[in-house]
């Protein structure tokens, strides 16, 4: 794999999420002043259950797919795919009603509306889907057509939450709709195999069909237990707190992890890249993956300072005053998608060698250490604990799953470099995350020059060697077009 082939594909993917991003964020002046608090919460629940059921429909069977599309070790890749879709189908039907039925279940118990059970069954089924066909576009290679679904997507769904809330209701539904759009017009624009190959099995022997469930098997431990760190925390919130609350919350939330648009590309790009490399015969991959790791930790690196730095100050700019609040807990959100986007760089060094087992104990781990201490610290200091947990608790999984890494690599990482950019990386974001001035927007101007002499710092002691070989292909690409 070359960093300019990597480069390429994380760039296309980070600029697709990063214009869905600055949509929802461009909606947020309006739909803060129409929308209460609670509307936010009710929302923010129902996007948490779609989220953990969606990935008990899927049960790791992406990580299969991405897998053994290309390897040859399970059939044909037509085979494969076909049997992917058919499992996703059949278990994201019955996980989204499943889970429609436990909303009905549990909403009386929280005070919110047992009709939103519906949002529930279609986000659950559609985003089970969307799952897969944007892992077929990657497998495809069309990195820049997903980049345009996904801000055609962000497009859509801004409109039609403005539109709900203006002219129909100022409740949940605006948030849902679009959040069931979102899920469902992907799998429309990127298209899914005809339904002729659906209909037919795929024709996998028993072997081969437990060596793509397997791959991605321990998706049955490390989804719950994604679920458990990145969104149990504003049930725990809602339970002591409530609703109100959680709304707060969940607009830091989706300032705070803005930096997801950096590491979800990375995560969407890395592994079928990796898998795709090994079916080359001498392509060399062993001897660049120190430095293409190294090269995609300083890029998350900086997206976290970053959004660390400017987070409160965007909060401030667009939100309403009632979500002002939020602001305290975007430098520990931050951070946590910073060590779940590292620890998803080691993941798929794991699956490559088949020991995912390890990512999965890891999980576990982490998962006991989010429950005991949301259940210990939430009640008594609400969203900001709440924050803190997910940050510590990513910090966790992401430490012992490159504790395997290395047990079953041969990657000499430079600890010095590592140590060395993320204790810059501390200074900074502690120097920036305040306020620089009264007005959000100067504030954020004054910031600039610091944050991008950090960036430059940052690459040059993690990953000069990443740097110098992209730096160098893009010199070579340039005199090719001169």
């Amino acid at each position: 794999m070359s960093t300019r082939k990597l480069a390429a594909a994380v760039s296309w993917l980070s600029l697709g999420n990063v214009m869905a991003r600055a949509l929802s964020l461009i909606t947020m002046p309006l739909l803060t002043r129409w929308l209460s608090p609670d509307a936010y919460g009710a929302a923010a629940l129902v996007g948490t259950l779609v989220s953990l059921s969606g990935v008990f429909a899927i049960a790791g069977i992406d990580m299969g797919y991405a897998r053994h599309a290309f390897s040859g070790h399970a059939g044909t890749a037509a085979a494969v795919e076909v049997f992917c879709w058919r499992w996703v189908i059949a278990g994201a039907g019955t996980v989204a009603l499943g889970a429609g039925a436990l909303w009905w279940l549990a909403a009386t118990r929280l005070g919110l509306s047992q009709g939103l059970a519906g949002f529930v069954v279609a986000g659950v089924f559609s985003s089970a889907l969307m799952t897969m066909a944007t892992t077929r576009a990657r497998l495809q290679n069309r990195y820049a057509r997903l980049t345009w679904v996904q801000f055609g997507t962000a497009c859509v769904t801004a409109a039609v939450s403005i539109g709900v809330a203006a002219w129909w209701r100022q409740d949940a539904w605006p948030l849902l709709v679009a959040m069931v759009v979102g899920y469902a017009l992907p799998t429309v624009l990127l298209g899914a195999p005809p339904l002729t190959m659906l209909r037919a099995p795929a024709g996998l022997s028993a072997a081969q069909r437990r060596s793509v469930t397997t791959t991605g098997l321990a998706g049955i431990v490390t989804a719950p237990a994604y679920w458990a760190l990145s969104s149990s925390d504003r049930w725990f919130l809602a339970a002591y707190q409530d609703s109100t609350a959680v709304g707060i919350y969940s607009i830091g939330f989706t300032v705070g992890t803005i930096g997801t648009v950096v590491s979800a590309a990375i995560t969407a790009a890395w592994l079928p890249e990796l898998s795709r490399d090994e079916s080359i015969p001498g392509s060399g991959l062993a001897e660049r993956k120190r430095d293409m790791a190294q090269l995609l930790i300083a890029a998350m690196l900086i997206v976290a300072v970053g959004v660390a730095a400017a987070g409160g100050d965007v909060i401030r700019a667009l939100a309403d005053p009632r979500f002002h609040a939020a602001a305290r807990v975007v430098p520990w959100l931050a951070a946590a998608v910073f060590f779940y986007g590292v620890m998803h760089v080691g993941n798929a060094l794991l699956v490559m060698r088949g020991k995912l087992h390890w990512s999965a104990l890891a999980w576990i781990v982490a998962l006991l250490v989010s429950l005991l201490l949301n259940r210990w610290l939430i009640p008594a200091n609400g969203a900001l604990a709440a924050a803190f947990v997910q940050a510590l608790s990513f910090l966790v999984v992401m430490a012992l799953v490159w504790l395997a890494v290395l047990r079953v690599e041969s990657l000499r990482m430079n600890g010095v470099r590592l140590a060395a950019g993320l204790g810059l990386a501390v200074v900074s974001g502690v120097a920036m995350q305040g306020a620089w001035n009264a007005n959000p927007w100067l504030s954020l101007a004054l910031k600039l020059p610091a944050g991008a002499v950090f960036a430059a710092c940052c690459l040059l002691i993690i990953a000069p060697q990443g740097l110098a070989q992209g730096l160098a292909q893009a010199r070579h690409k340039l005199q090719g077009v001169a």
